[in-house]
């Protein structure tokens, strides 16, 4: 894998170019739920309207959102929800090439 972006020494996107990684640095006070291990998963989208489709279609559906839509300063776009297990995942578009 090879670095996508680096925006600051606690974050790190890797990319195969069909494989992403991100890597985040826990925050000191960090405390994840007893059965936590890993703080999320995320899942690329191919275009930014699917972003929301993707929220209206899991909100429909009962799935917890975590945290709403949000643009990123980087253009991508994203949000987070729960799976049936409490894990944390997001759904995000990413330009790539940045």
């Amino acid at each position: 894998m090879k670095i996508q972006w680096q925006p600051d020494k606690d974050n790190v996107y890797l990319s195969t170019g069909q494989d992403n990684l991100a890597l985040h640095r826990a925050p000191i006070d960090f405390t994840p739920s007893p059965h936590q291990r890993l703080d999320h998963f995320g899942f690329f989208l191919e275009k930014e309207e699917d972003v929301e489709k993707w929220h209206t279609f899991l909100s429909e559906n009962q799935v917890i959102i975590k945290f709403p839509i949000k643009k990123h300063r980087d253009g991508s776009k994203s949000f987070y929800c729960l799976d049936p297990d409490g894990n944390v995942i997001q759904m995000i578009y990413m330009r790539m090439g940045l």
